[in-house]
């Protein structure tokens, strides 16, 4: 079989082309179309595993350069491919014939059973120490998994399920309804089986899960965070994700680091920014603290020159630690300086004589007018209007 010529497109056929064709094709053969016999199921079986191969561009390189051996020997052959499956992404998972095809041409209930539950993502909050220095965490998860009594299985030991009569272990059921003079066909999950395709009777139902196949467990893991991790960098649980009826295998979680707030330290790409309190006779005539470090140290911190508002200073190489250059950030301290809260009249004096003095004016006949504290808002006001962002609406074209 070439698939080339399954579809009757070349190797030069765009995608577009392709999906026609195999659109085409696949209406044409599908087996409630030509009366479910066998020709079309291996017609439709051949049409839904060339477009499986020529709409997949890694497959579709191997195909051209090694042929179908060469495909069937890559660990993504092209032999496990479910044409039933791809109809679906045309049609929506329904079938425009009418007929059974979901329930005859794949076994019982094919078209629900997913390998894999859905993922899960999961904010974790870790700090600033954590991120500086790495840690373990342990972390109680509760999650849903398959009955270990009765392996998923939902009855009994000795017991067995019964095929659901209403949608005869498809899992779903159709109703055809009437829109003018067309008959609309519509599909909807069965109600009694609730798309499990089977039943199972009271007696027989696992006494732990209730018939459910479903437990709800807690477990304790433990994970490593590595020394400088950043925001929006994850860990990955393997299959530790809710399972959920008709799949074989939990999702994957995915533990997505956010940075707990701090009052005083923050970071900015690979730089621990810190905001440290120091008083006004510190600021004029010089400094010299010790800081505790978030890597665990105690270092001093000294400058021997006036300190203004709104100044940053740094400290080369005492930030986060970048685990793709090896290199580390800086130390940026911006600092906040306290003034007294009050002064007693010596002090004020010694001041006038020390600090700067501003010149009086001459003119003697000038109006006074003392000050008072308030508490007024004076950020100017928002004076744009809400509009309908026009980005929003944006047709791109394909």
């Amino acid at each position: 079989m070439e698939y080339y010529n399954v579809l009757g497109v070349n190797k030069d056929s765009s995608a577009d082309e392709i999906k026609k064709a195999y659109r085409k094709k696949s209406l044409k053969w599908h087996p409630d179309k030509n009366g479910d016999s066998e020709d079309s199921k291996n017609k439709f079986q051949e049409i839904g595993e060339a477009y499986g191969v020529l709409s997949d561009s890694g497959k579709k390189t191997i195909y051209d350069k090694y042929g179908k051996q060469g495909l069937e020997n890559h660990q993504n052959g092209g032999g496990n491919v479910n044409p039933n499956d791809i109809f679906s992404q045309f049609f929506g998972g329904g079938n425009p014939f009418g007929g059974g095809f979901g329930g005859g041409f794949g076994g019982r209930h094919q078209q629900q059973h997913n390998h894999k539950s859905d993922d899960k993502k999961v904010e974790i909050s870790i700090t600033i120490e954590e991120m500086m220095n790495g840690s373990k965490k342990q972390l109680n998860l509760s999650r849903r998994i398959f009955c270990k009594i009765c392996e998923g299985r939902g009855v009994k030991k000795g017991a067995k399920d019964s095929t659901c009569r209403k949608c005869q272990g498809s899992g779903i059921c159709v109703a055809m309804r009437q829109m003018g003079p067309m008959r609309i066909q519509q599909q909807f999950t069965c109600d009694v089986c609730n798309g499990g395709g089977v039943t199972i009777r009271q007696s027989d139902k696992c006494s732990t899960c209730g018939g459910n196949k479903i437990v709800v467990n807690s477990e304790l893991i433990e994970i490593t965070i590595e020394k400088g991790s950043k925001e929006g960098e994850y860990i990955r649980l393997i299959e530790k994700s809710d399972v959920r009826e008709n799949c074989t295998a939990a999702g994957d979680i995915y533990l997505i680091f956010r940075l707990k707030p701090d009052k005083t330290m923050s970071r900015i790409n690979d730089d621990l920014i810190v905001t440290h309190p120091i008083f006004l006779g510190e600021a004029l005539s010089g400094l010299s603290i010790v800081f505790n470090h978030p890597n665990k140290e105690k270092i001093v911190i000294e400058y021997n020159d006036i300190i203004r508002k709104d100044s940053r200073f740094k400290v080369t190489g005492k930030g986060f630690y970048n685990k793709q250059t090896g290199r580390y950030g800086d130390l940026i301290f911006s600092f906040d300086i306290m003034f007294p809260n009050e002064l007693n009249a010596q002090r004020k004096d010694l001041l006038k004589k020390l600090l700067p003095k501003r010149q009086e004016e001459d003119d003697t006949n000038l109006s006074c007018y003392k000050l008072e504290k308030t508490n007024v808002d004076i950020r100017p006001p928002n004076m744009r209007e809400e509009y309908e962002d026009i980005n929003q609406n944006e047709c791109v074209q394909q």
